[in-house]
């Protein structure tokens, strides 16, 4: 930089100033090299996070199949006890009949869908609701529906009104001896 009488004087070229060519490369040089870095280190970070959020989902979709599994075999159990009851409860009915092959009936249903849960993966269980959803539709409504009223009608249900609980507390005190 130079000054004459208060004035100022731009920088002769090569004289250092930011005008030489050479300091000029050397800036455009070095801002290239950052932006470089700057984008190798943002394509590392975006990687990072990408197989991070991969692994979560692969982990999060490990374990929802692993509870739906579990809930599937749960529900077989289910099927075959009540499967068990129905046939014991036939085998000890006194009168064979109507009724009696009914149950016979419904209990031999429940072992088969107990033991084609088990045979299944929870996703072959959604492919196959699908299917049958697309196959009849008025019948998977209709499913639907009663699940539905059948889940509100629980929700409904008060399994120990207030007042049994206290009428229950009052009792042994109504057995006191007075």
């Amino acid at each position: 930089m130079t000054q004459q009488s208060g004035r100022y004087a731009p920088p002769h070229p090569g004289s250092g100033g930011p005008a030489d060519p050479g300091i000029r490369e050397v800036i455009v040089s070095g801002g290239s090299r950052t932006g470089d870095t700057a984008a190798d280190g943002l394509k590392e970070v975006t990687g990072q996070a990408r197989a991070q959020v991969s692994d979560l989902l692969d982990h999060g979709l490990a374990r929802l199949n692993e509870q739906a599994r579990g809930t599937q075999r749960k529900v077989a159990r289910g099927l075959h006890t009540t499967a068990g009851h129905l046939e014991d409860m036939s085998e000890n009915s006194q009168k064979s009949g109507v009724a009696d092959d009914v149950v016979r009936e419904i209990a031999h249903r429940a072992r088969k869908v107990a033991s084609w849960l088990e045979d299944r993966e929870p996703g072959d269980l959604v492919e196959e609701v699908r299917e049958f959803a697309r196959r009849k539709p008025g019948a998977f409504l209709a499913g639907a529906a009663l699940y539905v009223s059948g889940r509100s009608a629980l929700r409904t249900v008060d399994p120990v009104p207030e007042r049994t609980v206290d009428t229950l507390k009052q009792v042994p005190d109504a057995l006191k001896p007075q």
